[in-house]
């Protein structure tokens, strides 16, 4: 017998008092299962949270057309990570001062030139 895996439409309290709303279901993820909450956005696409158990206070379901009115006034805490491009001019990260080997002892440094407290 498949086990039916739970779907409906909720407004979910958070412990730290955030509140949200969508389509709860449930999701594994390297052996543990997390609540999953599809979160409509008010331009018809939705973006996805997942959540441990112990996060979670209340579940309360609704209509649909409930939780889509709650989450619309809702923003997500995140938004997407972009990677910027890096300058022109930043320096080389690969080294502490931003200088490669060659460059820093054509400037005339000496690994010997500084003090210890």
């Amino acid at each position: 017998m498949s086990e039916q895996q739970f779907s409906a439409w909720a407004i979910v309290e958070l412990f730290g008092r955030q509140v949200t709303a969508g389509r709860i279901g449930e999701q594994t993820i390297g052996g543990e299962t997390f609540i999953r909450l599809d979160i409509p956005k008010p331009d018809g696409s939705e973006y996805t949270r997942l959540f441990g158990k112990g996060a979670i206070y209340c579940i309360n379901i609704c209509e649909e057309a409930t939780a889509r009115s709650y989450a619309t006034r809702t923003r997500p805490p995140l938004q997407p990570y972009t990677a910027l491009p890096a300058p022109a001019d930043s320096p080389d990260p690969n080294t502490e001062t931003g200088l490669s080997p060659e460059s820093h002892r054509a400037s005339g440094h000496d690994d010997d030139d500084f003090e210890l407290f």
